[in-house]
Parts: C-alpha cells; sequence; structure tokens
C-alpha cells in the first residue's frame, strides 16, 4: 500500500502504531517532520506498545536521528523492511527487531543498535562507521562490504555472518562470537578481538595492530593474513592455518598451540616467550628474530625452517624431540641443537651465519 510520508506521520500522530505492507514514495524527506515523530513516538510506551511494520519500503528516504527504539519488538513480524539507500544516520534503533531487513548502501553511521536483532539482515555497502551494536545479534547477517570503522560490537553475536571485504578497521569485537563467519578480506587493523572464534574463515585479512589477547581459535583460517605488531598473548589456539601468514614483530607470549599450521609464514621477531607449541609445523617459515625464551616444544617440525637469528634456543624445552630437515642455522645453533639431540637421525642442516 503505497501512502504518502506526510499521511504516516498524521496517523502515527493520531496513535496508529500498526501499519502493514506499507510503501512509502521512495526519496522522502522525513526531515521537517523528526522532531514531531520523536516527541510522539518518546511519549509512547514503546517498551510494552512498540511501533510495529509488517512489511515496509522506506527506499532511499532521508530520516537522519529518527526515534524508532524497539520498533517491532512487540512481535516477530512476518514481513521484511528495506531501507536501502536510506539516511539513518543517528537514528536510534535499540531493541529494534529488523530479522531479514535490507539496509544495502544505507547510511546508519553513529546509530545506536544496541540490542536489536539483525538476524538475516543485509547491509551491503552500508555505512555504519561508529555505530553502536553491542549485544545486537548479527547471525547470519550479510556484511559484506560494509564500512564499519570504530564500530562498537560487544558481546554481539556474529556466528555465520557475512563480513568479507568489511572494513572493521578499530572496531571493538570484545566478547564477540565468531562461529562459521566470513572474514576474508576484512580490515581488522588495530581492532580488539578479545573473543572465541570457531572455524572462522580470515584468509588475506588485516589484522595488522590488532589485539587478541586471551582469545580461544579454533578450527581456524588465516592463510595470508597480516598479523603484523598484533597482540595475540595468553591465547589458546586448536587446529588453526595459519600459512602463509606475515606475523612480524607480533607478540604471541604464553600462547597455546595445538596442531598449528605455520608453513611459510613470515615470524621474523615474533615474541613466543612462554608459550607452548605442541605439534606445530614450520616448514619453510621464517623465524629468523624470533624469540623462544621459555618455550616448551611438542612435536615442532622445522624443514627448510630459517631459524638464524633466533633468540633464547638454550632456553627451549623438548627442543630434543622437534625434528629439524634442511633447517637453516649459524654454526653455533647447530652445535647446540646436534648436542641436544644426540643420537637422533632426524636432524639436518644448513649452515648459514648471521649478517653483521
Amino acid at each position: 500500500m503505497l501512502i504518502d510520508g506526510e499521511e504516516l506521520i498524521k496517523e502515527l500522530v493520531k496513535g496508529k502504531r500498526l501499519f502493514e505492507d506499507i510503501i512509502v514514495p521512495e526519496g522522502f524527506d522525513f526531515s521537517p517532520y523528526i522532531p514531531t515523530v520523536n516527541e510522539v513516538l518518546r511519549k509512547f510506551p514503546y517498551k510494552t506498545e512498540p511501533l510495529t511494520i509488517n512489511g515496509g519500503q522506506f527506499i532511499r528516504i532521508k530520516a537522519e536521528g529518527i526515534f524508532l527504539r524497539s520498533l517491532n519488538a512487540a512481535w516477530e513480524p512476518e514481513k521484511p523492511l528495506s531501507f536501502i539507500g536510506s539516511n539513518l544516520k543517528n537514528a536510534d534503533l535499540r531493541e529494534a527487531n529488523l530479522q531479514h531487513s535490507d539496509f544495502t548502501n544505507a547510511n546508519l553511521s553513529m546509530s545506536n543498535l544496541e540490542g536489536a536483532n539483525l538476524e538475516n539482515a543485509v547491509f551491503q555497502h552500508a555505512n555504519l562507521v561508529k555505530s553502536k551494536l553491542m549485544n545486537a545479534n548479527l547471525s547470519n547477517a550479510d556484511l559484506s562490504t560494509a564500512n564499519l570503522e570504530e564500530v562498537n560490537l560487544a558481546n554481539s553475536n556474529l556466528c555465520g555472518a557475512g563480513l568479507a571485504n568489511t572494513n572493521l578497521h578499530k572496531a571493538n569485537l570484545t566478547g564477540v562470537e565468531f562461529f562459521t563467519t566470513d572474514l576474508r578480506d576484512a580490515d581488522l587493523s588495530n581492532a580488539v578481538l578479545t573473543c572465541s572464534c570457531g572455524s572462522g574463515d580470515f584468509t588475506d585479512a588485516n589484522l595488522t595492530e590488532a589485539v587478541l589477547k586471551e582469545v580461544e581459535y579454533n578450527h581456524s583460517i588465516f592463510t595470508r593474513a597480516r598479523f603484523e605488531k598484533a597482540r595475540g598473548d595468553e591465547s589458546s589456539f586448536y587446529k588453526v592455518d595459519f600459512s602463509d601468514v606475515f606475523f612480524e614483530h607480533a607478540s604471541l607470549q604464553y600462547i597455546y598451540a595445538e596442531h598449528i599450521d605455520f608453513c611459510k609464514a613470515n615470524l621474523k621477531n615474533v615474541n613466543f616467550h612462554g608459550s607452548e607449541l605442541k605439534k606445530v609445523d614450520f616448514t619453510d617459515a621464517d623465524l629468523s628474530g624470533a624469540d623462544f625464551d621459555q618455550v616448551t616444544l611438542d612435536g615442532a617440525y622445522f624443514c627448510r625452517t630459517n631459524l638464524v637469528g633466533a633468540k633464547n634456543i638454550d632456553t627451549v624445552k623438548g627442543l630434543e624431540n622437534a625434528v629439524f630437515i634442511d633447517t637453516v642455522v649459524t654454526s653455533e645453533q647447530k652445535k647446540f641443537i646436534e648436542k641436544k639431540m644426540e643420537g637422533s637421525s632426524t636432524k639436518r642442516f644448513i649452515v648459514k651465519e648471521e649478517q653483521p
């Protein structure tokens, strides 16, 4: 049902709170009416009798700062809402039920969506810069190519969400649940990722200077991701693919890592201080300058690995059970490792001295 924007506002002022299958003229400008709409909706008991719209198209409307708190929260609407290309900057959508809604190309920057139900919603190319999405349900939502820079997603549910090519620079992801989440090519640089993750795909993602402290990551893929200067201290990694990852100058102190693929990874100057590395494959990895102070190894594999300049190897526990095949080491390192592994045949080295 096509309804004029002004007519919709008149109905709201009269007290109507249930609308079905409405279509607002494309591009309608609500801006002059926002103070009136907000005053009416704020005075109404929105928590017990919220505005309900069962199916609606609001294409390219202008509604900056609109108050739609608890929209559709009374019951689950059968039909979704569409806000394609709309301006909802600074909108208040707290606790709104917006399942399956379409926000493609919409401007939701600095909006408040705390506690909103956004399951299966679409945000492709949407602008969510500095928006608040704490405790929101974004399970199976499509956020691919969206701009989520500096967004607060603390304690939100992103299970099954699509975040490929999404900008999450400086985003707060504390307490987020990442399970079967697609983050390929996502920009997570400087983001806070103190969260749990299972079966996440971070292929080619940028995690430069990201914080992953005290987290659990299981069965996840980080192939070709960038972790330069990232901080992952005191975290647990189980069956994670870090092959061909750029870790240079990252801090991985006191981590527990089991069944890890570091093949072809750049681990230059990484700090592994106090970590436990179990069944770890360093084939073709570059560990030059890495710090192994007080590290415990259990089943490490160093095939064609560059260990030249690696520090504190003499403090490593379990070195005698590691496998060394064509491992690049200095003559001093070779002498120490061979002494540790006396009687073992699983050692073969290529000697290369450090450059002054």
